[in-house]
């Protein structure tokens, strides 16, 4: 379990490349070329060991969840065949008709209640609420937890591949019918009930119709549902969530493995991992959360692990949908899809365009220069080919375009404690210049390769690109601004009231001009990565073998500027002649990841998964300000194991152990070695399908060996210490995570009821003299690492009929450390406790329209959720929308 191959090789970088539309030109050419390689390995890939089944035709998969939530899963997703199509690619429901006719008579309200509703709900909000319940049926399903996916992963487009959106030949078949190619009948198969049966290891998921209670744009809302997971706010929209699980460091989410239906979509994940791109929730269909052993084939990060999230699938049937809603603080979305299948393809067509004027104000500001909103869009097309090869032989290609644009004025400059109690929704004058610019396109090439039921080959290769510009207030040439706003007293006042508008600058040597400049950075990434899944079995023993492999490159340019601004009379005025260049840097990094897996199912009953992780990195770091170069490759072996017992139908518990990593980015010293960490857990799940009654409870703890701290510009760090890292603290987490879920039904109504609960202890065991990120200067043994709640609920509950529903969320989290610190260390702050309340309402008016209206933060809560990066800043705002979901 401890074995480790590390080794790094240094050496001198070599010709410069060049800013701007030649980088942006060369990538491209090159992401041309991953894409022709990926088209030809997906179609001649063929399997040497996949066997033949006694009735031919590639596989169709039950949707079973686990073994005691099969009928349930299945009689959602064939109720909702005729009126929802979303639903039923979600579902990936087979032909067996009779099985689902069985289990449609007790074990799903929703057969009766969502035949009418889901196709509005599903065409309004992209998450569908027609696909098998998660809270009603359990298919949130904790239990879908293995380092394989089985077949109710698959079938509802969330198994723990690399490559969760592709479900397989159930796609495509639709109720009492054949796919016939080539005058090729393809018939299916329906999965064994014992493959459904997960394998150990803790994964969390929230299925398309929790996502559509509450239609929430906002990913933290969204991801604050997870056990395990953690959320800092910034802005209040979510524009740049801040997440982090099992006690890793939230900071820009950087510390977590970011993926969308099974790619990599962080700008850069290893050169510059931060998550300045989010895809937006609104469009998605499904998150799921994969912690503990069930990490391993994901990576790099695998500390805290990894979240997918899963977008609509294309429709079998014609189907569209449209969500126009409005709200508070002039908010507005529009939200439109589209597409349909036959035989032999498909299309889908999906954009989402959100908007608000902001909830706070800019104080004496002048007209035009008071916006604190934002606009966003996102257009995604998607285009595949499918169909049989042969009698046991399917195949499937995927194309996917995308752009997405953003224009938000946002800033990272906060208020004083004093300011904040008396107007938390206020902006001093100096950030009326802040604005944030950003565009991303994406092209993705996706192909699934299936022979009989023992095997499967799924490969893409994609190509992202991210430009994104930021200009804002950094500092004050006095004094740090987090030391101003968090301790304004004697000359910090003064510069306090330069910052409001309150005060002029004197200028010359007094420290009080504001420093304002753009971070301009342009990220290009590139990656092609495949995996197989084999199945066969010799006698009593289940054997599953998952091997995958990943080529990735990611490329980030940083031109960083500043310019010193004078406040006179409330309105800033530029005093420098030349904008000054304070970073110039390009970072490379390239990565071939391996992960391996063999699960033995001993007599329906015990399961063990042995697996490895592996990753070569290499990574290089071009100065270009002061000329300095460097270069380093690097090598870890992660392995890991996990063990389920089934202990009867209902009840398994299970236990993993691995070892966590995360990587070195380029340019540090010589000295800074990759995060490590060995990762423990066992846990307990209930599953029962008649009560519709789901329960997890996860024991964990991360033991870190080393552990990196990253100095940030939202950490407050100084603009000549961006990016740095350090070693040190060695802090060990410990916790644990309960849900809890039911939907009993009384007639027609369901009364959907949930729970999580989130305990988390952390503390260092090593001083730490020394740090880039002031939030772990001076950090002493038993000091708590920040931004870390200690408790943690989400409680939810609803009433919900066929015409009619409502649903009402709580949530509680406790006051967090804003840097390291025990006890009533008065110099360390803290976050304040948060209780936010949410509730949603819908009416269906008739089978295509509903109506809908929700509220997040109803008590008007508003405390400081955070101070960094610079200043008191307060968590999301009451709001309130409404609109209206067509069905197309």
């Amino acid at each position: 379990m401890m074995s480790v191959v590390e080794f790094r090789a240094k050496g001198a970088k070599g010709q410069r490349g060049k800013m701007g539309a030649r980088l942006r030109t060369s990538r491209r050419a090159a992401g041309a070329g991953w894409l022709l390689v990926a088209a030809l390995l997906g179609w001649t890939a063929i399997p040497a060991f996949a066997q033949d089944d006694d009735e031919p035709g590639p596989p169709v998969v039950v949707d079973e969840g686990d073994e005691a939530e099969g009928d349930e899963a299945d009689s959602d997703a064939d109720s909702d065949s005729d009126s929802d199509a979303e639903a039923d690619t979600d579902a990936d429901t087979d032909a067996d008709a009779d099985t689902d006719a069985d289990a449609d008579t007790d074990a799903d309200t929703d057969a009766d209640t969502d035949a009418d509703t889901d196709s509005d709900s599903d065409s309004g909000t992209g998450t569908g609420t027609g696909t098998g319940s998660e809270s009603d049926s359990g298919a949130e399903s904790d239990s879908d937890d293995d380092l394989f996916p089985d077949a109710d992963d698959v079938a509802r487009g969330a198994d723990d591949d690399l490559f969760p959106e592709d479900g397989d030949l159930g796609d495509l078949i639709s109720e009492d019918e054949d796919v016939s190619m080539d005058e090729v009948v393809v018939t299916g198969t329906a999965e064994p009930e014992r493959r459904a049966r997960p394998t150990g290891g803790a994964v969390q998921s929230l299925d398309s119709e929790l996502l559509d209670r509450f239609n929430y744009d906002n990913p933290d809302a969204v991801i604050q549902q997870v056990p395990g997971a953690y959320v800092r706010q910034e802005d209040g929209y979510g524009l740049r969530p801040n997440i982090g699980l099992r006690g890793v460091s939230s900071e820009r989410s950087a510390r977590v493995t970011l993926m969308e239906d099974g790619i990599l979509f962080a700008p850069a994940p290893y050169a510059a991992p931060a998550a300045y791109f989010f895809p937006m929730m609104t469009r998605m269909s499904g998150v799921d959360a994969y912690l503990g052993s069930a990490s391993i084939p994901y990576g790099p990060m695998t500390i805290g692990g990894a979240i997918d999230f899963r977008a609509r699938e294309i429709p079998r049937e014609p189907h569209g949908g449209l969500d126009l809603g409005l709200g508070s603080n002039v908010f507005g979305r529009i939200h439109a899809w589209g597409g349909a299948s036959n035989d032999w393809g498909g299309l889908l067509a999906e954009g989402v365009y959100l908007r608000s004027d902001g909830f706070k104000h800019i104080v004496g500001a002048e007209p035009g220069n008071d916006a604190t909103g934002f606009d966003r869009a996102e257009l995604v097309l998607r285009g595949e080919l499918h169909g049989a090869l042969s009698s046991d032989v399917y195949h499937r290609l995927e194309l996917r375009l995308g752009v997405t644009a953003e224009r938000s004025h946002e800033t990272y400059l906060g208020l004083s404690d004093a300011d904040f109690r008396a107007d938390p929704w206020q902006r001093y004058q100096a950030t009326q210049l802040d604005q944030m610019e950003w565009w991303r396109t994406q092209i993705e090439l996706r192909h699934l390769l299936e022979v009989g039921d023992g095997f499967e080959l799924r490969t893409a290769a994609y190509r992202h690109d991210f430009d994104r510009s930021w200009f804002k207030v950094n500092g004050l040439t006095g004094g740090s601004a987090f030391d101003v706003l968090t301790h304004p007293v004697g000359s910090n006042a003064v510069l306090l009231g330069v910052l409001r508008g309150d005060q002029d600058s004197e200028g010359g040597g007094a420290g009080d001009l504001v420093l304002i400049g753009t971070n301009a950075r342009v990220f290009g990434v590139m990656g092609l990565q495949t995996e197989g899944i084999g199945h066969f079995e010799t006698g009593p023993l289940e054997h599953r073998i998952r091997l995958g492999a990943r080529l990735h490159q990611d490329v980030v340019d940083r031109h960083h500027t500043e310019d010193q601004y004078g406040v006179y009379g409330g309105q800033l005025t530029r005093l420098t002649d030349e904008t000054y260049t304070n970073l110039l840097a390009h970072s490379e990094a390239l990565a071939l990841s391996l992960h391996a897996a063999y699960s033995l199912e001993l007599f329906d009953a015990v399961t063990v998964t042995p697996g490895v992780r592996g990753e070569i990195i290499w990574t290089s770091y071009d100065d270009r300000l002061v000329d300095r170069q460097s270069s380093e490759l690097r090598a870890s072996v992660l392995p890991g194991a996990s063990i389920q017992w089934q202990i009867e139908e209902h009840l398994s518990v299970f236990a993993g152990v691995m070892r966590g990593f995360a990587p070195v980015t380029p340019g540090q010293a010589p000295t800074v070695a990759p995060e490590d960490s060995i990762d423990w857990e066992a846990g307990a799940r209930f599953a029962h399908a008649e009560s519709r009654t789901t329960a997890m409870v996860t024991g964990f703890v991360n033991d870190y060996s080393i552990y990196i701290q990253q100095c940030s510009v939202g950490e407050g760090c100084a603009s000549t210490s961006v990016d740095a890292q350090a070693n040190g603290g060695r802090p060990i987490v410990g916790g644990f995570d309960v849900r809890v879920s039911s939907t009993p039904a009384i007639g027609d109504v369901r009364i959907p009821l949930r729970a999580s609960y989130t305990f988390t202890y952390s503390e260092l065991r090593e001083a730490i003299l020394d740090s880039p990120d002031p939030q772990f200067l001076n950090g002493r043994p038993g000091d708590h690492l920040p931004y870390l709640p200690e408790h943690q609920i989400v409680a939810q509950a609803g009433l919900e009929t066929q015409p009619f529903g409502v649903n009402v969320s709580a949530s509680f989290v406790s006051e967090m450390w804003e840097g390291v610190g025990q006890g009533d260390d008065s110099l360390v702050p803290r976050t304040d406790a948060l209780f936010l309340l949410d509730a949603s309402l819908y009416v269906q008016i008739f089978r295509e329209m509903r109506l809908y209206v929700q509220g997040e933060n109803l008590t008007m809560t508003q405390v400081i959720a955070a101070r960094r990066p610079y200043g008191a800043r307060p968590n999301r705002p009451f709001q309130i929308q409404g609109g209206v979901q067509l069905s197309l």
